[in-house]
């Protein structure tokens, strides 16, 4: 099964919609990355595509998705990059559509 995390209700309710809409069967989960609802050793692996750079603690976020990990687990990270061009085009897209 995989596990969507996410500490605001709203981006939950709209990834639900979206999932549903997309025919996937996920679970969601409210809670914050450094301090993850789960049990250690729970998950085959974890994957963070651009949270990280949303919080403060990154150490302790990475912490934590290494201890839910089982042994052999895999952890996968994608971080933006400041200065490329698809950041740039993010960020002035963003100025002009409204974001939960």
């Amino acid at each position: 099964m995989v596990v969507g995390l996410d500490i605001s209700g709203p981006m939950l309710a709209a990834a639900r919609r979206r999932a549903r809409e997309q025919g996937f069967a996920l679970a969601w989960v409210k809670g914050l990355g450094g301090a993850l609802p789960f049990p250690g050793n729970s998950f085959d692996g974890a994957v963070s595509v651009l949270a990280l750079d949303f919080v403060a603690d990154r150490p302790g976020v990475v912490h934590e998705m290494v201890r839910v990990l089982r042994p052999g687990g895999f952890l996968a990270l994608a971080l933006l990059n400041r200065y490329s061009l698809w950041t740039l085009k993010r960020v002035i897209r963003g100025w002009f559509r409204p974001s939960l």
